[in-house]
């Protein structure tokens, strides 16, 4: 996967400063071709490692390889946290907020739905 991460939306910049003139001079556009050249049966080549593939692909512009990190599930979600940021909120702000008499708050990295009746969370923490 090749991602095109910009710094703030801006578009990449030439050595003065300036967005490309030429969509070819762009490097985001030169990485797209290359990556575009890498045909199906070296994607799937058990013989062809990633690596490989990659310093063929790219190698005038340096590749580096990172350690594959282990990926793990980290939402720090938790009534307290919900409870703390809602309590933020007024009175009539939770009037706004009510679904069949409850505050509902869905987190959306975990989906997980913590609900709180208005007095509750009137009461300190």
């Amino acid at each position: 996967m090749i991602q095109h991460l910009p710094k703030a939306g801006k578009p990449f910049l030439d050595e003065d400063g300036e967005p490309f003139q030429r969509p070819a001079d762009d490097p985001w556009h030169r990485a797209q071709i290359l990556a575009h050249t890498a045909e199906d049966h070296e994607l799937v080549d058990p013989q062809l490692s990633a690596e490989r593939l990659l310093y063929r692909l790219f190698h005038e512009d340096g590749v580096r390889v990172t350690p594959p990190q282990s990926i793990h599930f980290g939402c720090t979600c938790s009534e307290t946290r919900v409870r703390r940021i809602l309590s933020r909120y007024s009175e009539e702000d939770y009037k706004t907020m009510l679904e069949d008499g409850m505050v509902r708050v869905r987190c959306e990295f975990c989906s997980r739905t913590y609900r709180f009746r208005p007095e509750d969370l009137l009461r300190p923490i």
